[in-house]
């Protein structure tokens, strides 16, 4: 996904009041996530519920270095609908269960890696998602 230039997600200073860390150490400096798939995700159909398991590995650059590896677990939940060939619904709420795996920046809290993956994720994954559906 590429945001939007000038999107508040690509610099630290998103980050000022959240990972203060983050920002102080690299003031008002671009930022790269680089987010692949550890695995193949699960996916669950029930009724007009999916819910949606994907562990990442994301990596947070730079000026081209990793400053954070996070390893998590991204769930969402949605409402699906399958009338034929055709497929609408909504992704309502989506999760993550995150790992610090190294950091340059300090220790950063288990809880706040969460709030701040879920953050990032909730303004990119949800709107991206529930566009698609409206197709």
């Amino acid at each position: 996904k590429k945001f939007p230039i000038g999107s508040d997600l690509t610099n630290t200073a998103y980050f000022k009041k959240s990972l203060p860390q983050l920002y102080n150490a690299y003031p008002n400096k671009d930022v790269v996530y680089k987010i692949s798939n550890l695995r193949y995700p699960k996916l669950e159909f029930d009724s007009n519920l999916q819910k949606v398991d994907v562990p990442l590995r994301v990596l947070v650059q730079i000026d081209g270095a990793t400053v954070i590896n996070l390893k998590l677990s991204l769930k969402t939940r949605g409402h699906l609908n399958i009338k034929g060939n055709v497929i609408t619904g909504s992704c309502d709420d989506i999760k993550t269960k995150t790992v610090v795996v190294s950091s340059k920046i300090g220790d950063i809290d288990a809880g706040l890696a969460n709030d701040i993956m879920d953050d990032l994720f909730s303004k990119t994954i949800i709107p991206d998602v529930n566009a698609f559906f409206k197709k």
